[in-house]
């Protein structure tokens, strides 16, 4: 690590070769009371659609087997594979968010990935949920990850995008930086690495921003339309640039699938 910035009072050092960036000195919260989990209830519609995504992303590489999610929260994503066929667990160290999945008849561990006792070769699917930038040692949770996935089993991994439009743009003002609860800040190429020295191959990655990951854009132009409604010029300025950092692959956004080797 050499070059850092300061935000919030916090330094963030990064990586000159692969753009990885670390905060200094961080003291992570304990997320047994963890405060944004009741966000995720209000705003269930919003995260519905961008966890849909997701569910088609996985499905493009494996038919419904056996799925863990790490920090799955109350439970929406899990519920969805659930309704597709897979078999489903969830590890999730808030005591709400637990007891909210497991009301909603998602299995749910209350408890960490690192403390937690999983058996080996036994999951299709790993899903890290914008999880891996809050944890300790990332290496030593992918490792982990490997050893109880099957042969051939997938691990999804979503973050805020370091190496982003956005984030090159606002410096200090990107608002996915959250130094006092992110300890690290991934670009695709050092998560790549970082996969890749953990045992797996990179099968897929993309970046998405703005409403190209939380709704449906071509149903917002068409609800514009046919409603003549000014919001579809207004739509239409945020649509254009977010579609084109999405497809460039500097979107906010970054989702990395690794194949264990």
């Amino acid at each position: 690590m050499s070059k850092y910035i300061t935000v919030d009072g916090y330094k963030i050092y990064k990586c000159a070769v692969c753009g990885l960036g670390e905060t200094e000195e961080i003291i992570l919260p304990d997320y047994k009371d963890y405060h944004r989990d009741k966000t995720y209830l209000q705003e269930g519609a919003q995260f519905k659609n961008i966890f849909v995504k997701r569910l088609q992303i996985i499905a493009k590489f494996s038919s419904p087997g056996k799925i863990l999610e790490v920090g799955s929260s109350v439970g929406t994503l899990l519920s969805l594979f659930k309704d597709e066929g897979w078999e489903v667990l969830g590890v999730e160290p808030s005591r709400f968010a637990a007891k909210q999945a497991t009301g909603r008849g998602i299995p749910t561990k209350e408890t960490t990935f690192e403390k937690t006792t999983l058996i080996g070769n036994s999951f299709d699917v790993v899903i890290f949920n914008h999880v891996l930038e809050h944890v300790e040692d990332p290496s030593r949770v992918l490792n982990k990850t490997c050893k109880v996935l099957k042969k051939d089993g997938l691990v999804l991994v979503d973050v805020p995008n370091f190496g982003s439009l956005n984030s090159r743009i606002w410096g200090t003002k990107w608002g996915y930086l959250y130094p006092s609860e992110h300890k690290w800040h991934f670009t695709k190429d050092s998560l790549s690495r970082l996969m890749s020295q953990s045992g797996f191959d990179v099968a897929y990655s993309e970046t998405r921003s703005g409403i190209w990951d939380y709704g449906d854009p071509q149903s917002e132009i068409w609800q514009s339309l046919t409603s003549f409604k000014r919001r579809f010029f207004k739509n239409l300025l945020f649509l254009i640039p977010d579609y084109i950092v999405s497809v460039l692959g500097q979107g906010s956004g970054l989702t990395v699938v690794g194949r264990k080797k």
